[in-house]
């Protein structure tokens, strides 16, 4: 299944309290919490010559197996990829043996959601809080205005500006020496 979806923003945030309360003002509806473990694994691209492409084995609450295969660029908002469900386990051991050792990622996320627009609050290990809203793409014209209003509303409680995914930053990219 094609999946496509903008990432309208992310930020490393200090505490989550002030964003669930602007979440529940403005009728966003908390969605799920869930337990996630991701495996990444970067893809030469001989097109582009670089490990662009990527295939992402995610384990949600230890008990169901997502795909995702997707070419990841440099600031990329507009987001599109190929998503499957599996139903073995095994799927890691044999990307493993195709394609080498996987970056792993531990996260807890919170999921809210109002209209097409959904607001991730995840908590990564070793890397810390990150807030996203994203627009996913369907048959709705999201008001632009609604969301640089988001934007704004939660401007005040986020730190940086993040810029490429959570496996670069786990891959030390972004991440050094402590900071963001």
């Amino acid at each position: 299944m094609k999946i496509e979806l903008n990432r309208e923003a992310k930020y490393y945030c200090d505490d989550f309290s002030q964003i669930r309360e602007i979440l529940s003002r403005i009728n966003a509806r908390f969605v799920t919490m869930k337990q996630q473990e991701d495996y990444i694994f970067k893809i030469y691209d001989t097109l582009t010559k670089t490990n662009s492409k990527r295939i992402k084995v995610r384990i949600e609450n230890e008990e169901s197996y997502l795909v995702y295969v997707y070419c990841r660029r440099d600031q990329e908002t507009n987001i599109e990829f190929d998503y499957y469900q599996v139903k073995d386990g095994q799927i890691i051991s044999i990307f493993t043996s195709l394609y080498g050792e996987a970056i792993r990622i531990n996260k807890v996320r919170e999921v809210w959601s109002k209209d097409n627009v959904v607001f991730h609050l995840d908590t990564v290990e070793g890397i810390g809080k990150i807030f996203e809203i994203e627009l996913l793409k369907s048959g709705i014209n999201q008001n632009n205005e609604d969301l640089d209003g988001y934007k704004q509303l939660f401007q005040s409680y986020l730190l940086k500006k993040i810029e490429g995914s959570n496996e670069d930053l786990v891959s030390g990219k972004d991440f050094e020496d402590g900071n963001y």
